[in-house]
């Protein structure tokens, strides 16, 4: 019998499994790849309800990296569960029958045994502050350990211990409160390698007196790189002047597309120049060759044209514009519907809307740089990742931002955070429109390019040491439960700016080990009311307001820059403003005038 894979006790193989995220591919025509698979399935279940295991569903399906090509070796007999405290030996023993049921009668395929909360999206929460010194000292000692290891990203944030979960009686509809724990996230792109799961880190941890971290192993394969279409309502508010906040852009004749954080004015030489924001990524690519050097002036102006919304986006405007009529016309058979004599107007709005909003000014050119903080502490460099386009004339950009409620927030200055402090925040981005969420007081690490593999973990050298595959800080945020179940930042966000927000955005010093409400499972996939963990610690919420006068009540100030997400973990990471300002004076040899420099909040 194969080797079962019992390195997490709440998922449980019959072989050694991908390590997870990995993708759920259906199978073609599935009778005809397994003969008799309904009888077979039904003679699973008998095990499992023998067994008392309390499963959700089982299927058949590929089980795999989203980078991997499906095949027979990935075929996977899949049953979502609700793992309980001290069921592990009962899901070794019956995903052993299982498989042995399998050899029986001939079928070579995997078994894969999972608590629901793994089967999808896990569920993370902010430290309120830094209770292990994370960010000084503990994560470069974390970083030393895995040095010669193909990681990708390091974060420490709260997560549910599944381990300590307790008996669930209404399963799958509700279930209990579950508990929390400071876990450390790694993402590698070796994750599936023994050498990840020899507990090394977990001893590493015990000894220094930590022991109540638990880590967590994933598959990353790189930093933030997804996509995802445009939301039509948010994209067809992209049609007007001036641009608004958070709205689609991206460079001429390419399909990338990011978020249009605000406007920027620069003083240099004596003249005001006015710009747009978002990430480098956006406009110039990942590459490190594209990347290499600072693009400023008259280069950049010849080089990329950045239109507004960008050329997917506009593609995908005009097609539902095209969808909507061709529903009016087979619904009123005429040309004489004021609906859809309105619907030709607006597709012929959109056809001559002049999307050309400017041309790249300046970019960050090195991937990091130096904090006052790190330089004394010796930390990680601050992650650098923006673009600057210089618009054209008649173009501008709105520096107001609407929210859900109709409350309308001017945004003209920026603010130095606490790295030690968590935060609460919103934003406007081209794909998830305005969400709220928080700022962690733990920091993530992250590397944009990773050496190649040799034999076992990556061998040291000279290259590992080289510009683009050296750790970067970055800060980590997670979204608002209360409004949605998604990241904060999700593909296509890139560029937005992350505001403070006015009327409630520090959050209480504290511990947030405890247990809180949150009735998620597989058949509920919204997140019901919750009770944030600092809210039922405190007694209720800690409003801290901005120093304002009552005319800057509706002022939001600028606390980054977000460039990435984790879709996993549903973490999002963002530049603190205040160095992204320090860096675009450097790289351009002029002075931020808008927004303006507010001092360090918190």
């Amino acid at each position: 019998m194969a080797t079962l894979d019992t390195r997490l006790p709440y998922r449980i193989g019959s072989r050694i499994l991908p390590v997870l995220p990995v993708d759920t591919v259906p199978i073609l025509n599935l009778t005809a790849k397994i003969p008799n698979c309904g009888s077979h399935q039904t003679a699973i279940k008998l095990i499992l309800e023998q067994d008392n295991i309390r499963y959700h569903r089982l299927h058949i399906a590929y089980r795999l990296h989203a980078d991997t090509r499906p095949s027979n070796k990935y075929i996977t007999i899949v049953i979502v569960a609700l793992f309980q405290r001290g069921c592990n030996e009962v899901w070794v023993a019956t995903v052993q029958k299982i498989s042995s049921y399998l050899s029986q009668i001939g079928l070579d395929y995997a078994v894969e045994l999972i608590d629901y909360a793994l089967f999808g999206q896990r569920t993370t929460w902010p430290f309120l502050d830094d209770t292990y010194n994370w960010n000084q000292t503990l994560s470069s000692r974390i970083v030393s350990l895995v040095d010669q290891r193909q990681w990708v990203s390091i974060a420490l944030v709260y997560l549910e211990d599944i381990e300590s979960r307790e008996d669930s009686a209404n399963f799958p509809s509700k279930g209990k409160p579950p508990r929390i724990r400071p876990t450390i996230l790694f993402g590698a792109q070796d994750a599936d390698q023994p050498y990840w799961w020899d507990n090394s880190i977990v001893t590493f941890l015990q000894s220094i007196g930590f022991g109540d971290i638990s880590i967590e192993i994933t598959y990353l394969n790189h930093f933030g790189e997804r996509s995802t279409p445009a939301d039509t309502i948010l994209l067809s508010q992209a049609y007007y002047h001036p641009t608004p906040m958070g709205s689609s852009c991206g460079p001429s004749g390419f399909d990338r597309t990011g978020t249009l954080g605000g406007c920027i004015q620069l003083e240099k030489e004596g003249k005001i120049i006015d710009l747009g924001i978002t990430n480098r990524h956006v406009l110039l690519g990942l590459s490190s060759t594209a990347l290499k050097n600072s693009m400023v002036d008259e280069a950049c102006q010849k080089l990329v044209v950045v239109q507004s919304p960008s050329t997917s986006d506009h593609k995908l405007r005009l097609k539902n514009a095209r969808i909507v009529i061709r529903s009016l016309e087979r619904k009123h058979h005429a040309d004489g519907s004021l609906a859809l004599a309105a619907a030709k107007e607006e597709k012929d709005r959109v056809e001559q809307f002049n999307r050309k909003l400017g041309t790249v000014f300046a970019a960050s050119g090195n991937p990091g740089t130096t904090h006052t903080m790190s330089r004394e502490n010796g930390l990680a460099d601050w992650a650098l990742d923006w673009a600057l386009v210089r618009l054209d004339p008649g173009k501008s950009i709105c520096n107001t931002l609407e929210d859900p409620l109709e409350q309308t927030f001017t945004v003209s200055n920026y603010c130095g955070i606490r790295t030690n402090r968590g935060y609460r925040v919103f934003k406007g981005g081209r794909t998830s429109g305005i969400t709220r969420g928080y700022i962690s007081a733990t920091e993530a690490i992250f590397r944009q390019e990773i050496p190649e593999p040799q034999d076992g973990p990556t061998a040291y050298a000279v290259e590992f040491k080289k510009m683009w595959s050296k750790p970067m800080r970055c800060h980590t945020m997670v979204p608002n439960y209360r409004k949605r179940a998604v990241e904060f930042i999700q593909p296509g966000d890139s560029g937005s700016l992350i505001l403070l927000d006015p009327t409630d955005y520090r959050l209480p010093q504290g511990d947030t080990n405890m247990t809180f409400k949150d009735d998620r499972a597989p058949s509920d996939p919204e997140i019901n009311e919750w009770t944030p963990p600092w809210m039922a610690e405190s007694g209720g919420s800690t409003d801290q307001t901005l120093e304002a006068s009552t005319s800057d009540s509706k002022e939001a100030y600028i606390a980054g820059l977000a460039f990435a997400s984790n879709e996993q973990f549903l973490l999002s990471y963002m530049m603190p403003m205040d160095v992204v300002v320090k860096d675009i004076e450097a790289v351009t040899s002029g002075k931020v005038t808008m927004p303006a420099n507010k001092g360090v909040v918190g």
